[in-house]
């Protein structure tokens, strides 16, 4: 569970987005951070259960950088106005598949999956899909995964995946750009015991959708891995 204090630090910082407030304010930041360090650590053990590669990774490893990468795109706001915990499957750096807590007030959730791949992992993704259409549709199908999730979440294409005939069965899915599962959590759960018990409980239904994206994964490794 969270301190009220953690989520209004993080609304302040929202409107107080500058270097100046943000060193004045540090104490505040730190002990938000601490708070989501020990979050991060009840995560890894319980999804290092169910997720072996998860059991490598530090829990302030798996915390991400308060600080905005700025010398890109327009937005030049020093800081991000949120928190977040990464948890590879295969206790590894930040891209690939995995698990996600994100903490922003009146925009948390939990998200599994791989956002916005690289072209080619992108492409043998599509494939399995494609090759795999029953197995990756029994996993969407599940009763559990429906009722908390919904379904995949991101944004599609509009048209036609390359390599892809318009009439594949496999279409709908074959659009998207990322391939995740998201769940969003109130505020007010924020602050109630048992929050990490209950996240982990939904990473673990995320799981076989990870084992199948990660799957993917591997055959691209072996196809782009020259042969010594």
């Amino acid at each position: 569970m969270f301190s009220k204090e953690a989520l209004n630090y993080l609304s302040r910082l929202k409107e107080n987005n500058n270097k100046i407030w943000f060193d004045t304010n540090r104490r505040a930041y730190e002990a938000a951070r601490k708070e989501l360090t020990v979050f991060a650590e009840k995560l890894i053990t319980g999804v290092g259960k169910f997720e072996p590669g998860v059991k490598k990774i530090e829990p302030k490893k798996s915390l991400f950088r308060i600080n905005r990468e700025v010398r890109q795109g327009s937005d030049k706001l020093p800081y991000k106005n949120n928190m977040g915990v990464w948890m590879n499957a295969l206790g590894k750096d930040a891209k690939g598949v995995g698990y996600y807590f994100h903490l922003e007030p009146g925009n948390s959730f939990i998200a599994g999956g791989i956002y916005l791949p690289d072209a080619d992992t992108l492409k043998v993704i599509r494939h399995k899909i494609a090759d795999n259409l029953k197995d990756f549709e029994t996993i969407l199908a599940n009763k559990d995964v429906k009722k908390i999730f919904g379904g995949m979440s991101g944004e599609k294409l509009k048209t036609t995946p390359k390599d892809f005939p318009k009439e594949h069965p496999a279409l709908e899915h074959l659009k998207y750009k990322s391939y995740t599962m998201i769940y969003t959590i109130d505020d007010k759960k924020l602050h109630t015991a048992g929050l990490a018990e209950e996240c982990v409980k939904m990473f673990k239904l995320m799981q076989p959708f990870n084992a199948f994206l990660l799957e993917a994964v591997a055959i691209k490794k072996k196809v782009t891995t020259p042969a010594v």
